[in-house]
């Protein structure tokens, strides 16, 4: 079955806003499976990726195959778009809520063990023809404690999970070059990993 909500495509960026629109996934989706639906549709989802240091190093998770798009590469996570979910009462998007609701769901890790810097840079994802906000974050746990978590977690978007000591990112992207989303791999350089 294909999920279906909602989210919001992005339509013009300023140095001091993104004005987005809301739309639907399941026309993303189309569009994903059909370019030529893009001169039509013209979505380009707004999405949060984190860049989360533990104990251990970056987190990584790896896509399951179960999900729609990207299934079995390797990104930073966690990662996801912005939906219903991330609105405030004045109409504004809150980076933070959708952070910390895919901290949650797709790594289990709480709320009460993180703590969350700035956007670190906006990035435009050519590829998925996103626009995703980085934001930089730490927890204040383990590689182990990471493990836990993950495995208690209630969604199963990503199949495994591992931490990479900061010093052997570069062989971590390496040894994955042909299964690590572009967008991670970008993050990555433009924060000097890669």
């Amino acid at each position: 079955t294909l999920f279906n909500g909602a989210l919001y495509s992005v339509m013009d960026i300023q140095p001091d806003r993104i004005t987005v629109r809301p739309t639907e996934f399941k026309q993303f989706y189309a569009q994903n499976q059909d370019d030529s639906l893009f001169v039509e549709l013209g979505i380009r989802p707004l999405a949060c990726t984190g860049v989360v240091r533990c104990e251990g190093g970056l987190v990584f998770g790896k896509r399951s195959e179960s999900v729609m798009l990207t299934q079995g590469f390797w990104e930073l996570v966690p990662s996801g778009v912005f939906d219903d979910a991330a609105k405030s009462q004045d109409g504004t998007l809150s980076t933070q809520a959708v952070f910390t609701t895919e901290l949650v769901e797709e790594l289990g890790i709480p709320e009460s063990v993180s703590s969350t810097e700035d956007v670190l840079i906006a990035l435009e994802d050519k590829e998925q023809r996103s626009v995703d906000l980085i934001l930089g974050a730490s927890v204040s746990i383990s590689t182990a404690g990471v493990h836990k978590y993950f495995s208690d977690r209630e969604t199963n978007e990503y199949s495994d999970v591992k931490v990479v000591p900061i010093e052997g990112i570069r062989d971590f992207i390496a040894h994955h070059a042909r299964d690590i989303l572009p967008l991670s791999l970008s993050i990555l350089d433009v924060l000097g990993f890669e």
